[in-house]
């Protein structure tokens, strides 16, 4: 049978034009012929052009104009590329605004057609506006407002020029201060952008302040202070200024020297400064007066006493130093001290007193002793040097302190009592006592011999073993005790001998060794003979029991084998090992075997028949299987002609497998794998290939090499073009398929593009001027760029058209010129159009206007006008129309430029008129309480002023928190502005007194009268304070008058001058401590009448106190009572009115009659004898 082929298959897609078809045959013999025919497709119809829709784009912010890409799209039925041409390339710049695109598209066959749309660039951005800097100016010494020039810039990406216009003019006239200046730029599309800048001008001259000379006056005898005026004066350029001094003109000024401290301060914050002194010279000295003289006992812990007392002084200054030697409330030591007072007013002038004060000493000394003490002893002695230290104290600071022990003695381990006593100079004495306890803290320390080790004898398991542990302790008294005793007996093997020993404090150490006992004899061990045994059918091993032995002299031994008794043997023979070790670690070993024989044949299956799919890109697969085989001995070798997961090719494929025991039993079985293909080939085109036109040639030969895989190994690609075939600028698709024997195919398709890199060569004119006419703002201006590319198809665009009108200015012509390829060369010129014709201003007149009576300044609309031939200008005014002009006179300065720089100026005069005088406000009259402590209050007050000029200056006769004195005072304030119109008003200040003066007694008094007196003469000072300084203190006794005996109530009353009054009371108690003086009469001797043995006595004994006061006098027997004969005491008692007792006794005898009769020649007289 003969094979045809031919060079394309019949039915085959030609493309226009001829194509030759070459056609051969081949017999089965190799014989082969061939021929040649055309086949020739006509085109006739035109290309298809797609335009893309209107395209709608946005300016940038920083341009006025945009490139823009746009692809219309041709398609022929020829199949080969058709070029396109547009008006203008994508990527062509468009200005803003809209322009209409023309495109063609043309075949090989030469048929066109053409389609059209509109590109529009659309602007949105505002114009961007640039102000200046904040502007910062200094004002002239001598003005308070400065002409500030300034400039703002507008920038639009329409390239159009923009109007600008601010609301105050540049040049325009600013007075010291901040003011905004805002801005506004808007461009063609009427976008507005706004900015502000401010304009400072500062005033950096200081004003002048001039203080009145050193002020001198004198006080009067009656006051500390005098009202001083003065009056400082202030200038600045400003005009406006505000004084204020540190004191106001007219302040009261205390006895002393002050300091007036004045500043001027001007708007902007500067400021001058001057000071004067005002002295007011006090003449008048102060009066002193100094307390009785005091006596006080010490108290019992104390030596001293603080007494306080308090001596006056009164100045007219009401500023007066009184200092004594001692302070009131110093502690007085025991005896008698004089105390010396001067008082000193500001002025040196003084007065001076003095009084004693006297301590009495009462009280014994008192001692302490420290707390117990306890020290630790050192771990090398017994005993411990302790100091101590008992204080003793007495108020006569002398005091002689003994104790038992001295401090620093040595005290033993244990407690020992301390005993002190403390006497003073009077014997007087105090004692007490401490313990001191010395503890031992230090712990005995033992030693222990160093590890013993023993052989035990062949024949016995242990063995006796002495030692001998050490113990100090720094008591020499310790207790050593162990777990073991010297020579006790050891088993084979360690044991540890713990050893504690302990001092008398319970303080312990510890120490350890350890005795080991060692074995030298090896235990002996017999094993079983050799063992066999047969497996059951269903099981692979056996459980086998056996029992070696073993024998120690130590009597403890342990048997370990390899495998227990009983355990379970595989099939097969396996070793069991033994060995017997004893204590010591000596060991004897043995061995014997366990056989275990197998007689059952294993059992094998296999899997059914296995089918599975090639994958994808795989001709074989990997198939997992699992034949099983059991046996008894539960080893076993299972073999297969394949192994598990082998791969296996597409057809079908035997597995034989065979299970062998240890005992070489076998089973034997087989199953099929089968693997299907059901996948097609792959193919894989190369990635888009891009190759450069030479620059002579517009098309390039190019290689290429698809490829074909398929998990058959067998496969037939074809492309629509062949590797090396000529490719023309521009891109073109290669299509590629692969089939596979089955008939499956894949395809796929690459682009191939030929890449112009050649750009085109652009020329523009040299830059060009005109000149503007007089009555126009633009001319139009023809002009011609050029463009070559080596393609011969190019675009070329301008920012403008030839011919296009240029405004006054210059403006800078861009073209581009652009390649099929997008490649591009630019060029730019400038078009100059110059404007010699200048603008003309016109101002209003001079304007004049009232301002208002609560305003300082006027809004004042103006308009001044300007015409250029350009259209624009720029009007500018040092003031805009509708600012504020402040009272005066403002001159207005207006300058119109045009964009060439032409300007024309004019200005006109602004006269605010000021009408209206300041209104001042004073506050209400004003009362305040003055504190308790104090007689005059600081006063706060701010009175107001108001002038629509905004510069006032408002003095009052006294400044805000100056010191008003109980009472009432008037304020007087005049507000004046700078025309000199003025507005006063006034108010009062009551300084209201609700105070009570404050009087403090005395504590109750108590005084022995003296042994000889009824009375004591007893001083005190009450005391009285008042916010006035001024009082009145009354008591009902005068301090020293007389008390006599007994307790008086004296009564105080401090009155203050607005009769607001306190009063208090205290006990003069003059105690009576002298007994009475009791006088008995001499014994009394009287004989009874001869008749009698009885006898009346009269005696008068007497009885006095100091009280001067009645005294009670009482006998054991009246006067003229009847004694009897012998001898009687009389005992007499005398009590004073305060109960204190005396006594007194004497003797009564009466005797028998004894007389003596003696004649004396006149008379007998009877004489008794005396005894």
């Amino acid at each position: 049978m003969s094979t045809r082929t031919c060079s394309h298959r019949s039915g085959a897609i030609p493309t226009n034009g001829p194509e030759s078809v070459s056609c051969t045959c081949s017999d089965p013999a190799g014989h082969v012929n061939t021929c040649d025919f055309q086949v020739t497709v006509t085109d006739t119809t035109p290309p298809t052009i797609i335009c893309p829709d209107d395209v709608n784009r946005t300016a940038p912010d920083d341009g006025n104009n945009l490139a823009v890409d746009f692809e219309p799209t041709c398609i022929d039925n020829s199949g080969d590329d058709v070029n396109s041409t547009c008006s203008h390339r994508s990527g062509a710049i468009f200005t803003i605004g809209t322009e209409s695109v023309s495109c063609t598209c043309s075949d090989p066959a030469g048929h066109v057609n053409t389609c059209d749309f509109q590109v529009t660039v659309t602007d949105t951005t505002p114009p961007t506006i640039i102000c200046p800097d904040d502007v910062n100016r200094t004002a002239p010494d001598d003005g308070n407002n400065l002409a500030v020039d300034f400039e703002p810039t507008c920038i639009d990406n329409s390239g159009d020029d923009v109007n600008s216009t601010c609301s105050h003019r540049s040049g325009a006239i600013f007075t010291i201060g901040t003011e905004s200046v805002s801005c506004t730029c808007s461009d063609p599309a009427g976008h507005v952008n706004t900015c502000d800048f401010q304009v400072t001008v500062t005033d950096i001259t200081a004003p002048i302040i001039e203080c009145p000379e050193n002020l001198t006056r004198e006080a009067p005898s009656t006051m500390n202070s005098v009202r001083v005026p003065f009056e400082p004066s202030c200038t600045d350029n400003s005009g406006r200024d505000n004084l204020t001094c540190s004191h106001s003109s007219g302040d009261e000024f205390r006895i002393g020297s002050e300091t007036v401290s004045c500043t001027c301060t001007d708007p902007a914050g500067l400021e001058d400064s001057c000071e004067f002194d005002v002295n007011i010279v006090d003449i008048t000295a102060p009066i002193i007066e100094c307390p009785d003289n005091l006596t006080r006992e010490a108290p019992s812990t104390m030596n001293s006493v603080r007494v306080p007392f308090e001596p006056s002084c009164t100045d007219n200054s009401g500023r007066d130093n009184l200092t004594c030697s001692h302070s009131s409330g110093d502690e007085f030591r025991i005896g008698s001290e004089t105390v010396s007072c001067t008082c000193t007013d500001p002025s040196g002038l003084q007065d001076s007193c003095e009084f004693d004060v006297n301590i009495v000493d009462i009280t014994a000394p008192s001692i302490e002793c420290p707390e117990n003490l306890t020290r630790e002893a050192p771990s090398t002695m017994n005993s411990v040097r302790v100091p101590f230290e008992p204080s003793c104290t007495d108020n006569s600071g002398r005091d002689n302190l003994t104790c038992s022990h001295s401090s620093g003695d040595e005290f033993r381990i244990g407690s020992e009592t301390v005993s002190c006593t403390c006497t003073d100079p009077a014997g007087l004495e105090d004692s007490c006592e401490f313990d001191v306890d010395i503890a031992d803290i230090t712990a005995p320390i033992i030693e222990c011999p160093d590890n013993l080790t023993r052989e035990a004898p062949s024949t016995m398991n242990s063995v006796r073993v002495p030692f001998e542990p050490s113990c100090t302790d720094n008591s020499g008294r310790d207790n050593l005790t162990c777990s073991h005793s010297s020579g006790d007996e050891f088993r084979i093997g360690s044991e540890t001998v713990s050893c504690t020993c302990t001092d008398p404090s319970g303080l312990q150490d510890s120490c350890e060794f350890d005795v080991n006992i060692v074995d030298i004899t090896a235990p002996s061990i017999e094993c079983p003979e050799n063992l066999t045994r047969e497996a059951p059918s269903t099981m692979n091993s056996v459980r086998v029991p056996f029992e070696p032995s073993c024998t120690d002299n130590s009597g403890r031994d342990n048997l370990t084998c390899s495998h227990s008794s009983g355990d379970e043997f595989r099939i097969g023979s396996e070793t069991v090992s033994c060995t017997c070790t004893d204590p010591a670690g000596l060991e004897d070993s043995c061995e014997f075997d366990v056989n275990i024989a197998d007689i059952t044949a294993p059992i094998i299956e296999c899997p059914d028949n296995l089918t599975r799919e090639a994958p994808s890109t795989m001709n074989s697969v990997r198939v997992p299987f699992e034949p099983s085989c059991t046996d008894n001995s539960g080893r076993d070798n299972l073999t297969c002609s394949h192994s598990s997961g082998d791969e296996f090719r597409i057809d079908s494929e035997t597995v034989s497998c065979t299970c062998t025991d240890p005992s070489g039993l076998q089973d034997s079985c087989e199953f099929d794998v089968n693997i299907v293909d059901i996948t097609a080939p792959s193919i894989e085109c190369p990635e888009n290939l891009t190759r450069e036109a030479p620059s002579t040639m517009n098309s390039v030969r190019v290689p290429f090499e698809p490829s074909c895989t398929d998990n058959s190994g067998r496969d037939n690609l074809t492309c629509s073009h062949s590797s090396g075939d000529e490719f023309r600028i521009g891109s073109e698709t290669v299509s590629c398929t692969c089939t596979d024997p089955a008939g499956l195919e894949d395809s796929c398709e690459f682009d191939v593009n030929i890449a112009d890199i050649t750009a085109p060569i652009i020329e523009c004119p040299e830059n060009l001027t005109r000149e503007a006419p007089s009555t126009m703002n633009s001319v139009r201006v023809p002009f011609e760029p050029s463009c070559t590319d080596n393609s011969g198809r190019d675009n070329l665009t301008c920012s403008h058209s030839s011919g296009d009108e240029f405004r006054i200015g210059s403006e800078t012509v861009s073209c581009t010129c652009t390649d099929p390829a997008g490649l591009e060369d630019s060029c730019e010129f400038d078009v100059n159009i110059v404007d010699i014709t200048a603008p003309i201003i016109e101002c209003p007149d001079n304007l004049t206007r009232e301002a208002p009576s609560t305003m300082n300044s006027v809004r004042v609309p103006f308009e001044p006008s300007c015409t250029d031939n350009s259209g624009r200008d720029n009007l500018t005014c040092s003031h805009s129309s509708g600012d504020e002009f402040r009272i005066g006179s403002e001159t207005v300065s207006c300058t119109c430029t045009d964009p060439a720089g032409l300007e024309d100026s004019c200005e006109f005069d602004v006269n605010i008129v000021d009408i209206t005088a300041p209104i001042i406000e004073c506050p209400d009259n004003l009362t305040r309480e003055a504190p308790s402590t104090m007689n005059s209050v600081r006063v706060p007050f701010e009175p107001s002023c108001t002038d629509n000029s905004g510069r006032d200056n408002l003095t009052c006769s006294h400044s805000s928190g100056d010191e008003f004195r109980i009472g009432s005072e008037t304020v007087s304030c005049t507000c004046t502005d700078p025309a000199g119109l003025e507005d006063s008003c006034e108010f009062d200040v009551n300084i209201v007194d609700i105070t009570a003066p404050i009087i403090e007694c005395p504590e109750n008094l108590t005084r022995e009268a003296p042994s000889t007196m009824n009375s004591v003469r007893v001083p005190f000072e009450p005391s009285c304070t008042d916010n006035s300084g001024r009082d009145n203190l009354t008591c009902s006794h005068s301090s020293g008058d007389e008390f006599r005996i007994g307790s008086e109530t004296v009564s105080c009353t401090c009155t203050d001058p607005a009769g607001l009054e306190d009063s208090c009371e205290f006990d003069v108690n003059i105690v009576d401590t002298t007994p009475p003086v009791i006088i008995c009469p001499d014994d009394v001797h009287r004989t009874a009448p001869g008749d009698g043995n009885t006898l009346a006595v009269d005696f008068e004994p007497a009885c006095t106190d100091n009280s001067g006061d009645d005294v009670n006098l009482t006998c054991s027997h009246e006067s003229g009572a009847i004694f009897p004969i012998g001898t009687q005491s009389v005992s007499c008692t005398c009590s004073d009115p305060a109960g204190i007792v005396s006594s007194c006794d004497f003797r009564v005898t009466v005797t028998e009659s004894d007389f003596i009769i003696v004649d004396y020649g006149l008379s007998l007289v009877g004489v008794r004898s005396l005894t």
